[in-house]
């Protein structure tokens, strides 16, 4: 399941960047697997989000639970069974999917994990926080600045059901991410790497 995606994610690398670029790419990913890069951990009290006016583009729609709505048909056409089954198994762990949409096109998706449901993700989560996981950004979407408006109206959504804190990790090297995040109003918690199953902070824990 996790190879059929992997080769989903390389196949649209392909097209979208070539093969040289794509190499590039899949040469560093073999580095970082060998020497891991930091992964940056950000988080934001919601009580000091401020709604911004909102991009009359995009819409977000929120999935608890697969059926038959007509969005699912969309991202089974963008990812592929392989990755449905992954979906679906954190769907039914409690975890919700955020969907971007722009007209009737997936432009975007991530995972919101709630610690009421999955208490560890890097950080302890409370019954009042939650977690970004995989946000990503469809590569016909990429260099439009929709990924701080998918954030904005994540954190819109999350505060009307009174999430506290939420938590989102991206790699030192994801420049992008990171230059998202601080727009939206992220603040720098710590660094963490995985290594052999073992983390490893670049601070002393409480």
């Amino acid at each position: 399941m996790r190879l059929s995606y992997v080769l989903h994610r390389l196949n649209e690398e392909l097209s979208q960047k070539g093969v040289v670029d794509t190499g590039k790419k899949l040469c560093r990913t073999l580095l970082e697997r060998i020497s891991p890069p930091w992964q940056c951990l950000f988080w934001m009290p919601l009580d000091e989000f401020e709604s911004t006016a909102p991009d009359l583009r995009c819409a977000l729609k929120v999935i608890v639970k697969l059926d038959d709505n007509p969005i699912m048909a969309d991202l089974n056409r963008n990812f592929g069974e392989a990755t449905m089954k992954i979906f679906e198994e954190r769907i039914a762990r409690g975890c919700h999917l955020y969907v971007l949409s722009i007209g009737d096109a997936v432009a975007g998706t991530l995972f919101i994990v709630y610690g009421k449901s999955q208490p560890f993700q890097h950080v302890v989560l409370t019954e009042c926080d939650a977690a970004v996981l995989d946000a990503r950004i469809e590569p016909r979407f990429r260099g439009q600045g929709l990924y701080p408006t998918f954030l904005q109206l994540t954190l819109d959504s999350l505060k009307r059901l009174h999430v506290h804190r939420i938590f989102v990790a991206t790699s030192e090297h994801n420049v992008p991410s990171l230059r998202a995040l601080h727009r939206v109003g992220f603040k720098s918690l710590f660094r963490y790497k995985i290594r052999m199953g073992t983390y490893k902070f670049d601070v002393k824990p409480l």
